[in-house]
């Protein structure tokens, strides 16, 4: 295989700069239209000329463009990471050709493989704060365990002071 030419690499990436600033640019102008529509229909609402329906559906399409936005930002961030990482793609490749051959579709199997390796990150995000926690109590506990041989003891028949 040969190697691809800078200026290859330079152009797909100048394309894909220009395709990430039109989705952001799309998205603003989506969040931004949601933001009047709310601000009207609370406007109308306010007047009395409509009921809440208009303010909670106005609500909903705001809600709508942000998961929209947050989500078109996923898709390239793991469109970005799918082909910068060769050891994750050669993982999703394995794992849907294994899914592919067990029954499911091209696109389902690449989900699916996705989904699966996302579930094996989560699991070990976990474990490694589980550790990270008994660490951290851990070292609290040493550092607590001198005030054990500092602490004063109440004299013989004398109530402690604890409140």
């Amino acid at each position: 295989m040969r190697p691809v030419p800078s200026v290859v690499i330079v152009v797909v990436a100048s394309a894909a700069a220009d395709a990430n600033s039109a989705v952001d640019q799309r998205a603003a102008v989506t969040i931004d239209l949601a933001r009047q529509a709310l601000t009207q229909s609370h406007d109308r609402f306010a007047a009395g000329v409509t009921n809440n329906i208009e303010v909670v559906q106005a609500q909903e399409s705001l809600v709508n463009a942000n998961d929209s936005y947050v989500g078109a930002f996923y898709a390239h961030d793991l469109a970005n990471l799918y082909g910068t990482n060769p050891m994750l793609t050669d993982q999703v490749r394995a794992l849907s050709r294994y899914l592919h051959a067990r029954g499911a579709s091209t696109s389902d199997a690449t989900h699916q493989a996705y989904g699966q390796i996302y579930g094996l990150l989560q699991r070990q995000v976990k474990v490694l704060s589980y550790v990270d926690a008994f660490w951290i109590l851990a070292i609290v506990c040493l550092l607590i365990t001198p005030i054990v041989f500092v602490a004063r003891r109440p004299e013989p028949g004398q109530a402690a002071i604890g409140h």
